[in-house]
């Protein structure tokens, strides 16, 4: 059952680009914020790169990115999605692109200094999606990455899993998963 008090959705862009198109990308990682913040009711965002293999890895993936949004409503999503001019400009460039929209059930800690989600009262009838956030303190970071490989491993044979990517705003200190 849907809280019909709350309209608030997500979206998880995951975009692919080849080529010099990559270079244009990673070009946008200061770009794009500027314009991002002044579409209509777009809430929070993160344009986030990836790891090398399947994400979880110290190495950069340059042609896989992830753009999180979070939007007052599905209508301001869509026209975004349909009618922007900056996400035109992306969806020409990439090489492969695939949007999934979500609704928080249960959110908490702080993600730039803010909680951006609001928590629906729903009944999952498919599957489920799993944003993790974290920013990592640089006495952890050897420890932390030194896990990293295994976890990348068993991420994909965990029973149910559909699809896991280690994404992130900057590498190696500030690191999120995108995981069905």
């Amino acid at each position: 059952m849907i809280d019909q008090t709350v309209s608030q959705v997500s979206t998880v862009t995951l975009l692919r680009f080849q080529g010099l198109n990559a270079f244009w990308i990673f070009a946008q990682m200061q770009k794009a914020p500027k314009k991002l913040a002044k579409v209509p009711g777009l809430n929070f965002f993160k344009l986030m790169g990836s790891g090398g293999k399947n994400g979880f890895s110290k190495m950069l993936n340059v042609n896989i990115y992830a753009l999180h949004c979070v939007w007052e409503s599905e209508k301001h999503a869509d026209e975004f999605l349909e009618k922007s001019k900056t996400f035109l400009e992306f969806r020409n460039r990439t090489s492969e692109l695939y949007t999934i929209f979500l609704k928080a059930t249960r959110a908490h800690g702080l993600w730039s200094g803010s909680n951006p989600y609001k928590t629906q009262n729903l009944t999952p009838t498919g599957p489920i999606a799993v944003i993790t956030r974290a920013r990592i303190k640089l006495k952890f970071l050897p420890k932390f990455w030194r896990k990293v490989p295994s976890l990348g491993k068993k991420v994909d044979e965990v029973s149910g899993s559909i699809y896991s990517i280690g994404i992130g705003e900057y590498p190696w200190f500030m690191q999120a998963t995108f995981s069905i």
